[in-house]
C-alpha cells in the first residue's frame, strides 16, 4: 500500500464519517475543509451566545429500539450525548387552528381526526404506515458495492418487509399525498410539518414520524453542534487530521486514478481520493470535466434544482419548557426582502 494519505475533501457529516471508517481500517486519511470550521451543510452558527442551527431537528437511530442505533454508535459515543425525545414533534398553527403533531401515532391519530374527521380513510393509512415505519430493519450492514450474486439474489428476501414498504411509498411526494385529503386545512398542515418540501417523497416524512414513534428519532442536545463535535472528536482521537480553511482546487489525474489534490497552489500525493462535496462541483471543477460525458450530464439536467431556501435566525433570551420542539407560525403580514 501507498504510504500516501486518503484525502477527504469536505469536512461535514459524511466528508468526518468517511474520515472515521478510514482511520478505524489503518488508513491516514486527511480531511480538506474549505471553511473554518466542519460541519458543511450541517454547521452550527454562534453569535452572542445563541447556537443558531438549520440541520439536526432529529437523529435518526437515536434509540436502541431501531437497528440504525448499532449504525450510529461506530460513530458517535451515545454515553456523552444527551437525547431528547418529544411528545410533540411540531406545533403548526394556521388559520386560527393548531395541528398537534404528536411523536405516539395514536395521539397523532386521534389528533388528526379532531381535524378533519371527513378524511378518516387517509388518516387510518398514514398513521398505519407511521406504525408499520416504527418496526422495520434498515438494510446497512454491507454496502451495496460489495454484494456477491448470492448477495443480491437474497437481499429482497432478507428484506422483504422494507423494501416493500420503500417501493410503495418512494414515488409518492408529500405534495401529491396532502391532496388526497379532502378537508383544505389538513391539506394545509399536512405539507407544514416539513415547509417548503413539498417535492419530497412521502416516504420521508412516514419514517421519520415511525423513527420518533418507536422513540429513536430523538433529538441531541445542542443539536449540530454537538454531533458534529462528537464526530470530529472521534476522527481526531483516532489519528486523523483536518485541515481548515483548505478548499481543493484540483484533483490530479494519472493513467486514470486520482493521484494528488491541489490546495493553495500546492499538491499533496494521495494514494486515494473521496469527495464527498457536490457531485457537479467535483466533476466539472475539481476533475476539470474530464469524466463527464453526456449520461452524467442528461442525469443532472432530470434532477432539477432544489428550491432555494433563506433561514432568518433570532435569539430569545427565554426558557422555553412546556413548549412543542418545533412551532410552525404564519405571519399575518409577510416578511418582505429586497
Amino acid at each position: 500500500m501507498s504510504t500516501d494519505i486518503v484525502a477527504v475533501i469536505g469536512g461535514g457529516v459524511a466528508g468526518l464519517s468517511a474520515g472515521i471508517y478510514l482511520r478505524k481500517n489503518g488508513y491516514p486519511a486527511e480531511i480538506f475543509e474549505s471553511c473554518a470550521s466542519s460541519g458543511g451543510v450541517s454547521a452550527p452558527w454562534f453569535r452572542r451566545g445563541y447556537i443558531f442551527d438549520g440541520a439536526t431537528n432529529w437523529l435518526a437511530g437515536s434509540g436502541k429500539s431501531t437497528s440504525m442505533h448499532k449504525l450510529l454508535t461506530e460513530l458517535l459515543d451515545f454515553s456523552h450525548l444527551a437525547i431528547i425525545d418529544p411528545d410533540e414533534f411540531i406545533a403548526i398553527e394556521h388559520l386560527g387552528e393548531t395541528f398537534h403533531v404528536f411523536t405516539d401515532a395514536d395521539k397523532l391519530e386521534h389528533e388528526m381526526l379532531r381535524l378533519a374527521p371527513s378524511d378518516k380513510k387517509m388518516i387510518r393509512v398514514f398513521c398505519k404506515a407511521i406504525r408499520q415505519a416504527s418496526t422495520l430493519h434498515v438494510p446497512y450492514e454491507k454496502p451495496p458495492e460489495l454484494f456477491s450474486p448470492i448477495d443480491w439474489l437474497m437481499f429482497p428476501f432478507a428484506n422483504f418487509r422494507m423494501s416493500a414498504f420503500y417501493l410503495k411509498w418512494k414515488r409518492l411526494s408529500i405534495g401529491r399525498f396532502a391532496a388526497k385529503f379532502t378537508t383544505p386545512i389538513m391539506r394545509e398542515m399536512m405539507l407544514r410539518i416539513f415547509p417548503n418540501h413539498s417535492h419530497f417523497s412521502i416516504f420521508s416524512t412516514i419514517m421519520t414520524l415511525g423513527w420518533m414513534s418507536a422513540r429513536s428519532g430523538g433529538y441531541p442536545v445542542g443539536g449540530s453542534a454537538t454531533i458534529i463535535a462528537a464526530l470530529e472528536d472521534h476522527f481526531k482521537k483516532l489519528g486523523g487530521v483536518i485541515h481548515y480553511s483548505s478548499p481543493v482546487e484540483e484533483v490530479e489525474i494519472s493513467k486514470g486514478r486520482a493521484t494528488a489534490v491541489v490546495v493553495r497552489d500546492k499538491k499533496i500525493p494521495a494514494s486515494t481520493v473521496i469527495s464527498t462535496i457536490d457531485e457537479v462541483e467535483t466533476f466539472e471543477r475539481l476533475l476539470r470535466g474530464r469524466f463527464t460525458d453526456a449520461k452524467l450530464r442528461s442525469a443532472w439536467d432530470s434532477r432539477g434544482v432544489f428550491p432555494s431556501l433563506i433561514q432568518v435566525s433570532l435569539g430569545l433570551r427565554r426558557t422555553f419548557t412546556g413548549v412543542p420542539h418545533k412551532m410552525n407560525i404564519d405571519f399575518p403580514v409577510p416578511l418582505v426582502f429586497g
